[in-house]
């Protein structure tokens, strides 16, 4: 009796950061990780939110809504966004909703706001 065929899934021979060159601008050194966390004071935060455009405070958290063409372009988005966060070793929580895409960051571990959201936030922000 024979198995059953496995199914495989092929990867594309290019992904969606490397067609968008957002792989250049990955290469960032993230030396703000070996940083100990922080937890930043509101009024840092707030100077934060000021160069950091997109994202507003909701919650203790940043966050920062998207719209993409349809969901195969939110998957690409979330999907780059996810290479940057691998990238930080610091993971926003993410929601997608057809083609809305919703980042929250929150250092978790810190109990609040650190330096190392607003630096993923930027980087993130480095794929428009």
């Amino acid at each position: 009796m024979s198995q059953p065929a496995k199914s495989v899934i092929v990867a594309p021979r290019r992904s969606w950061t490397e067609r968008r060159g957002v792989c250049l601008g990955c290469e960032v050194t993230w030396a703000w990780y070996a940083v100990r966390m922080t937890l930043l004071t509101p009024d840092q935060v707030e100077a934060q939110l000021a160069v950091t455009q997109g994202w507003v405070l909701a919650d203790g958290q940043i966050v920062r809504k998207v719209t993409k063409k349809d969901f195969g372009d939110a998957l690409r988005y979330v999907n780059a966004v996810g290479y940057l966060a691998e990238k930080a070793n610091h993971h926003p929580d993410i929601t997608i909703s057809w083609n809305q895409v919703t980042l929250s960051l929150v250092s978790h571990s810190a109990g609040g706001l650190t330096d190392q959201d607003f630096a993923l936030a930027r980087a993130v922000n480095s794929l428009d």
